[in-house]
């Protein structure tokens, strides 16, 4: 495990009710402590993760997650998951399902979760080592699946449409959403600027998406400086950032972090 932010507001949050937020993936892991409105930040930290075995580790150098916390909520950034409409049950072979669709093998349990707003319910498998640890650790804790939360955040999708794309190391997912329906929610990888707009314009063609008129709302580890954004700009006209209730953490935008702050903003 590789420690790549770590950010701690000295003594400015003694007696309040703090809520305790845990975010773990495949390749990284990392929390936030806020207050119960998710406008004030109190600590972040993100980190490499190099397997289930980097949970010790993780829970070792960072006494925080020992604290006690008004409310802790887990997202769960893991690939394999399925989509559904509301009303559609998955049945009994839901594993087999993400087994074949993501080629999942490995030890998993299956979680269900409804996004009523959008008539949509998520099945996932998060690794059984990991899901453990979160129910010894935190037995209290709420959970969702990162596709849930985004697409919970995904708000209001007129006529232009709307995707929501969240950068992290060589990878970025994609929510769309258009005339207030859902549409999409992917993951995929990258290495270079061109990757990323390949990917973009690809959707926008699968879904009759006008890159001049799509609202384009960028978040993560993608900074207004870069080349990638550069790239962007020149081929979406409405473009911008989604920024944390918190705004900046040091030297970083208030855009780096928000999906720790998108789950404050889904009802519990």
């Amino acid at each position: 495990m590789k420690e790549l932010f770590f950010y701690n507001k000295p003594d400015q949050h003694q007696g309040t009710p703090q809520v305790l937020i845990v975010k773990l993936a495949e390749e990284y892991c990392g929390y936030a402590i806020t207050n119960q409105t998710g406008t004030d930040l109190y600590s972040l930290s993100y980190c490499e993760m190099n397997g289930e075995s980097s949970l010790a580790l993780f829970e070792e150098k960072y006494s925080a997650l020992k604290d006690t916390y008004y409310e802790v909520k887990i997202i769960f950034d893991f690939p394999y998951h399925l989509l559904l409409p509301f009303n559609e049950e998955a049945g009994s072979d839901a594993m087999s399902q993400l087994n074949n669709l993501h080629g999942n093998n490995s030890p998993s349990i299956t979680v269900t979760e409804n996004i009523p707003n959008w008539q949509l319910k998520n099945k996932y498998a998060v690794p059984a080592g990991v899901f453990d640890w979160v129910r010894k650790r935190f037995p209290s804790a709420k959970y969702l699946h990162q596709y849930s939360v985004s697409i919970m955040n995904l708000g209001a999708a007129g006529d232009e449409g709307k995707l929501l794309v969240d950068f992290s190391n060589q990878q970025f997912s994609v929510v769309a959403g258009k005339r207030n329906k859902f549409l999409l929610a992917k993951n995929f990888e990258y290495e270079t600027p061109d990757d990323v707009l390949f990917y973009l314009l690809k959707t926008c063609e699968q879904f009759s998406l006008s890159p001049k008129e799509v609202s384009l709302e960028l978040s993560g580890l993608i900074a207004k400086e870069s080349s990638l954004y550069k790239e962007l700009y020149q081929y979406f006209t409405n473009i911008g950032f989604r920024d944390a209730a918190w705004g900046s953490v040091d030297d970083h935008p208030a855009h780096f972090f928000i999906s720790f702050n998108d789950i404050m903003r889904c009802a519990s």
